[in-house]
Order: C-alpha cells, then structure tokens, then sequence
C-alpha cells in the first residue's frame, strides 16, 4: 500500500470513529455498544468506509443522523 493510500485509509478511521462517537451521543449510548451494533448490523464498511467520499463532506451531525437511521433501517 503506497503511502497515500494509507493516509486515506488512515482518514476514513478517524471519520469513523468520529461518526460513531457522533451517533452514540444522539442516542445516549456509549460509543463502544454504538460500534458493536454498527458492526453486526454491516453498516461501518457499508455507509462509513465505502460511501466516504460522499458522507465525509456533510456535517457531523448529519452523518451521525445518516448511521442513526442506517441503523434503525437494519435493526
């Protein structure tokens, strides 16, 4: 992996966690139980990793109402 490419991977993380500590605070819950439903529920990869480069460019509220209700659509 070149070393761009580890940067951007590097960025999509840090956008991650920031989504997901985002979210876990709209609904009152801590983050690790908020990444743990994301995970079983296929959502990190799917909305936080593969559509990065359209997500990353809205708020962080809005990205953490897009995980909410990605999250409600699949629970």
């Amino acid at each position: 992996m070149s070393e761009e490419e580890l940067k951007t991977e590097a960025e999509k993380v840090h956008f991650a966690v920031m989504a997901i500590g985002a979210a876990a605070d709209m609904l009152g819950i801590s983050p690790s139980e908020m990444q743990q439903r994301l995970e079983r529920a296929g959502i990190v990869k799917g909305l936080l990793f593969d559509l990065y480069e359209v997500e990353h460019t809205l708020s962080l509220k809005h990205v953490a109402e897009d995980v909410i209700e990605a999250l409600k659509n699949r629970e």
